[in-house]
């Protein structure tokens, strides 16, 4: 069995991220519409200082620290999805209309499959912002998680450094697991790609 304290990170992360991705690919436009992939100004502020705000909003709990995850994926997920489908070929999406597809076909049928590289591409980027949105979430008023032992190991330098390191090999699991991932759900990218 694992170490009591990385299961309730393991939850907010995912759960945060997930909720990310669906919101993220969720505003995807559902025409022929370019989308600019260019972040809106201002866009960069720093999303920990979230953490604070959502604790006094939300309380102590997991549903502050899911939001602090989601609120740190939306915006990478969102933007390679929208870069995604601003890039489908125009050949396919000619082909849709001279078959006469609806919008929501040629949505699922086009313009999604070639759009999932770049999905993935904002996935793996989102999953160590999934972590560090977790990690600061325990920092502030968490009573479990890393991010709590990092916060209450005060002089114990080897304590708060074993944690750091587990945060790093979990990203890195988490990062496999994604290209595992894209490599089961987008197949045809190893052959496009050298």
């Amino acid at each position: 069995m694992g170490h009591p304290r990385r299961g309730p990170r393991r939850v907010r992360a995912r759960g945060g991220q997930r909720a990310a991705a669906r919101c993220g690919v969720g505003q995807l436009p559902a025409g022929g519409r370019r989308v600019d992939a260019e972040p809106p100004r201002g866009r960069r502020g720093p999303e920990t200082l979230l953490a604070p705000v959502l604790q006094s909003m939300l309380g102590f709990g997991m549903t502050p620290r899911v939001v602090m995850v989601w609120a740190m994926c939306l915006f990478p997920i969102t933007l390679a999805a929208h870069a995604g489908l601003s890039q489908t070929p125009a050949e396919l999406a000619e082909l849709a209309r001279a078959m006469c597809a609806s919008r929501l076909r040629t949505l699922r049928t086009i313009r999604l499959p070639a759009a999932l590289p770049a999905v993935f591409v904002g996935l793996k980027q989102a999953l160590p912002l999934a972590v560090i949105g977790a990690v600061v979430g325990e920092l502030f008023g968490g009573t479990e998680g890393l991010g709590f032992v990092i916060a209450t190991a005060g002089t114990d330098a080897a304590l708060a450094f074993a944690a750091i390191v587990l945060l790093a090999a979990m990203t890195i699991a988490l990062h496999s697991l994604a290209k595992h991932a894209e490599t089961l759900l987008v197949p045809w990218i190893r052959h496009t790609t050298s």
